[in-house]
């Protein structure tokens, strides 16, 4: 963490519009700001560290979440222990959104401390919103592979 990123971490208001810049969901800089501040606390303000907090979208849209709040990297890594880990062991699918439910404010303050490091605030801020339509097209078309093999209509030999 440069000294340039802890000023940010260590002065609320500055954090706050810095968050905003980054963030651009305005609704959301405060509860993003309480978790930044918990991070960097409990890194001693050297460093943010990882503790879980709660994040009901984290859990709902797992990692989709991630690529919704522009975490390629991490939103594939959990794809890929969902998908493919769940063939492999048991309930990885399952077990997935809650570990994101409790990182998911962390991933996006590692982010946000990532870009503040790097100068690279603006192209590294927003949303991807590509990822809220993929997202319902493929829980739609997962409700009716679904009900197709529920009913019986699919079956797999």
């Amino acid at each position: 963490m440069t000294e340039q990123t802890k000023a940010v971490f260590s002065d609320p208001k500055l954090l706050r519009e810095k968050l905003n810049e980054f963030l651009q969901t305005p609704e959301k800089v405060e509860i993003y700001a309480q978790a930044a501040e918990k991070f960097f606390l409990a890194g001693n303000g050297q460093k943010i560290k990882a503790k879980p907090t709660w994040s009901w979208w984290g859990l709902i849209g797992s990692w989709w979440f991630l690529f919704y709040r522009k975490d390629n990297v991490n939103g594939l890594i959990m794809l890929l222990i969902a998908g493919i880990g769940s063939r492999f062991i048991a309930n990885l699918g399952f077990i997935v959104p809650i570990v994101i439910g409790m990182y998911a404010k962390y991933y996006v303050i590692k982010r946000f401390e990532k870009a503040l490091d790097n100068n690279e605030l603006e192209s590294k801020s927003g949303v991807a919103k590509w990822a809220i339509y993929v997202g319902i097209i493929g829980q739609i078309v997962a409700i009716i592979v679904s009900a197709m093999i529920f009913s019986g209509n699919l079956k797999f030999n």
